[in-house]
């Protein structure tokens, strides 16, 4: 099953390319939304809950060039996985449901880009071994590329050769350090990685290589993310890709970096993790800050998203540095919430530019008089992204804190900084809303259409859903929390995982009741 859900995304693009070549034509419409759906069917069927790992065959494959290592074809779903793969396959079709409202010539062109896209993302999730990951953390590149250089906007072909150039170019390192790991430990698979440096019998005399790997990964990734100082290209990109590909960049492969640092770099080079996380906490706060501080003063409202984006990923990778439980069950939820509520914002900014042929603020004004439901929609998306009481992205952002807060790498002054970013949230995001609600004067625009109203409505509504009952998702992913906070086996956190302390009772809101089955 894990099979027929890669391959989903791929059949579908093909099928999609045989649609008669008048792309405005409803029927690539009707099939691009009905196949997502199945895609979206097919996962669930597949996936179920995520309480429990699912597994393919493990397929020998190839021998690695110069030695004798094996690369596998495997695919593995655990709960992070799959929420991650849920919010791909939700994403989506909403997408393309509000996408029928903008629909070109070029619809059937973006609609086979998009599942290209889709069917790559959805391989990093599900790979268990580092080369099949690798192949499809490359291939996702060429469906932007090609999209954003074709139907971008005037800065579009500089934006798609920065992007593709510098994304391209961070991942030389990482395919270096898989080569030599399949060489040096016999396997790229995943699993048996994960304490290969710990565990070889010329260990001490390996901790260099494990540096020099460490690090080709967290490049990697954290240009994939964007980190600070690695971010130049985000809000370029985000900005000339179409509004459909700016929302599934910005809602879903931005998770692919963050989704890196969890499943391979925490738990094959924790000692490593260990050594520089202090730097890596410095550029992520760095990044909370920069972001905010860039959306407040941006005129360009794609612009102003992309740094939004930049500064609500930052967050999560600080929680995620935090290495404590609450902390790591706020990622997961902050990572889901956030894709729900900055593609409800793209999908926003995609009509008013549709409608309007700009994306400038001063463009804008008197929509909550024009368009009331399209001003509905936007503040409803506003209040998502700014983690209002009862959305996911409060649960998430409030785990995310409490875990600063009680992390021995935190601190209440780090709560008070990153605490900061959430005010700023708040105002760039009101001043937006001000300037295009609520501005004194504003050309007409046409009002939100039904299919805009659905698509943009079914994001708001899954975000209020898994803001009141979070546990769904830090149910499910706490079982894997230990062996991701810290992996070694003389840690305390992998210690908890096999016999839960007390203690941990006491934090029903991350982890729920105390099964058997927990322990």
């Amino acid at each position: 099953m894990l099979h027929a859900l890669l391959i989903a995304p791929f059949a579908a693009a093909l099928i999609t390319a045989f649609i008669s070549s008048n792309d405005a034509d409803s029927s690539a419409q009707r099939w691009g939304i009905f196949a997502s759906l199945v895609i979206a069917a097919l996962a669930v069927l597949t996936l179920g809950s995520g309480s429990e790992v699912v597994s393919s065959s493990v397929i020998p494959w190839f021998t690695l060039w110069g030695g004798e290592g094996v690369v596998t074809w495997s695919l593995q779903a655990d709960a992070i996985s799959t929420w991650l793969v849920y919010l791909a396959v939700f994403v989506l079709p909403v997408v393309l449901l509000a996408g029928t409202a903008w629909a070109s010539e070029h619809f059937r062109d973006v609609v086979i880009g998009l599942f290209v896209m889709q069917g790559a993302i959805l391989g990093c999730f599900l790979a268990a071994d580092l080369v099949v990951f690798y192949i499809f953390f490359e291939a996702m590149l060429l469906p932007v590329l090609i999209l954003v250089a074709r139907y971008g906007d005037s800065d579009r072909r500089g934006a798609a050769l920065q992007f593709f150039l510098t994304t391209m170019l961070a991942s030389v390192g990482m395919l270096v350090a898989i080569w030599y790991m399949g060489l040096t430990f016999g396997t790229t698979r995943i699993p048996e990685l994960v304490a290969a440096f710990r565990d070889h019998p010329d260990a001490a005399s390996l901790q260099q290589a494990a540096a020099w790997c460490a690090a080709a990964f967290l490049i990697a990734f954290a240009v994939k993310l964007p980190m600070v100082p690695f971010h130049s290209w985000q809000a370029r990109i985000y900005a000339s890709a179409p509004a459909m590909l700016s929302a599934m960049l910005a809602g879903v492969m931005a998770k692919v970096g963050l989704y890196g640092f969890i499943r391979l770099v925490w738990p094959i080079f924790p000692e490593q993790v260990a050594m520089w996380t202090p730097m890596l906490l410095s550029f992520a706060v760095v990044g909370v800050l920069w972001g905010a501080l860039l959306a407040l003063v941006q005129t360009d409202l794609k612009r102003l998203l992309a740094y939004a984006s930049l500064g609500h990923l930052s967050l999560i990778l600080v929680g995620l540095l935090m290495r404590e439980e609450a902390a790591f069950a706020g990622v997961v939820v902050q990572m889901v919430a956030h894709g729900l509520s900055v593609t409800a914002l793209f999908l926003v900014v995609g009509a008013l530019e549709f409608r309007r042929g700009s994306r400038s603020l001063e463009d804008f004004g008197a929509v909550a008089q024009r368009a009331p439901v399209l001003a509905v929609l936007l503040i409803g998306s506003m209040l998502t992204a700014v983690a209002m009481p009862g959305t996911a992205s409060f649960a998430g952002e409030f785990l995310i804190l409490l875990g600063v807060a009680l992390s021995q790498h935190g601190s209440l002054l780090l709560v008070g900084i990153v605490g900061l970013s959430l005010i700023l949230t708040a105002a760039y995001l009101l001043r937006m809303v001000k300037a295009v609600a609520y501005g004194p004067h504003g050309p007409a625009l046409g009002e939100a259409k039904a299919s805009e109203t659905v698509a943009i409505g079914a994001l708001l509504l899954a975000s209020v859903v898994l803001g009141l009952v979070p546990r769904v998702i830090t149910e499910t992913t706490a079982a894997r929390s230990a062996g991701i906070i810290d992996p070694r086996p003389e840690s305390a956190a992998y210690q908890r995982d096999a016999e839960p302390a007390p203690s941990q009772r006491d934090i029903s809101l991350v982890r729920g009741p105390i099964r058997d089955g927990d322990q």
